[in-house]
This record gives structure tokens, C-alpha cells and sequence, in this order.
């Protein structure tokens, strides 16, 4: 039991520095975050170890071992559920958590009043910070000016920007007839 309370408290140093090093920045990018639940995992393993070297040593009781190693097991799967749920949202071009098409689509009706309805509304992530937003949007009749309709997709797309996070928007407006705008 000495050897393994040994090796346990150098685990525990070494991850206990790798916490340190990684921690703030694994908000930030879903790899790192990986890695930092990783450090976490295995510094609560090596506390575990400790605790169960002691157990051992004081009680003589051989079954804590697998018990802690079961604990720690369930405390990985939980996290890794989450790492893979988020992993998953990207590669499948998810909306993010908590975020939804209607909800924006609301929020930008409201915000601007020019916004007659939203066709075709689409929102997914392409990384865990990176949000990209497309729709059509048909506009009041009143509003038959390019310049304007310009101006509004700048605003809608910087509003995205500052609201949203949406580092990327495509939005078309939905033309009331074949006149609209000089064309014919």
C-alpha cells in the first residue's frame, strides 16, 4: 500500500499542475475541454487511490479498491456523456443548447419591426463558440429601397454578431414581385 499511496500522491501532483495550466481555457474549445475533464478525472482518481491506500493500510479492507474504481469509472462515463452530447451537436450541425430557430426568429421580428416574416430559418454550430445563422426574410411592403434593404441585412447580420455569437449569417430577402428593386 505504500507504493501505491506513493504513486497516487505523484499522479495527483502532476494533475493537479495540468488543472492548473488548462484551467479558463477549456471553456473555450471543446478539445481542451476534453483534456481538462481528463486532468479532473484522473486527479480524482488519484484521490481515490489515496483515500483507498489508506483505507487499506489502516483497516485491511482489499474491497475498497474496486469499490473507489467502480466511483471513478461512473464519474468519467458522466462526464465523457457530456463531452460526446456536445461533440455530437457539431458534427451534426446542431442548433446550440438552449438556442433555437423560433427564438431568434422572435427576437429579430422584434427587434426589427421592417421584418414581415422569416422563411427557411436555419441555426447550427460549427464549433462550440461558432454559430452560423441563415433565413429568408420578407420584408413590410413599405420598404422597396436597395440602400435599405442592404442597411437592414448589415444590422440583422451585426445584431446575430453581438447577440448571438453568430460568426457567420446569410440572410435573403424575399422579394414582394419581379420589380422590386429595379429588376425586372
Amino acid at each position: 500500500t505504500l507504493h501505491m499511496l506513493s504513486i497516487a500522491l505523484v499522479g495527483l501532483a502532476v494533475n493537479i499542475a495540468s488543472i492548473m495550466i488548462l484551467h479558463g481555457s477549456h471553456k473555450e474549445d471543446l478539445n481542451v475541454k476534453g483534456v481538462f475533464y481528463h486532468m479532473v478525472a484522473d486527479a480524482a482518481s488519484s484521490i481515490g487511490i489515496v483515500i483507498g491506500a489508506l483505507v487499506i493500510h489502516f483497516t485491511g479492507w482489499n474491497i475498497i479498491d474496486p469499490i473507489i474504481s467502480i466511483g471513478i469509472s461512473l464519474v468519467i462515463v458522466v462526464w465523457a456523456w457530456g463531452i460526446l452530447r456536445e461533440s455530437a451537436t457539431i458534427l451534426l450541425e446542431m442548433a446550440p443548447t438552449g438556442l433555437n430557430v423560433d427564438t431568434v426568429s422572435r427576437d429579430l421580428r422584434q427587434r426589427f419591426p421592417d421584418i414581415k416574416e422569416l422563411l427557411n430559418v436555419h441555426l447550427w454550430t460549427i464549433t462550440a463558440d461558432m454559430l452560423v445563422f441563415s433565413a429568408h426574410v420578407r420584408l413590410d411592403e413599405s420598404i422597396t429601397v436597395c440602400a435599405d434593404h442592404n442597411e437592414l441585412i448589415l444590422n440583422i447580420n451585426e445584431y446575430l454578431k453581438d447577440k448571438y455569437r453568430v460568426i457567420e449569417s446569410t440572410i435573403q430577402i424575399v422579394e414582394p414581385g419581379p420589380d422590386a428593386c429595379g429588376r425586372t
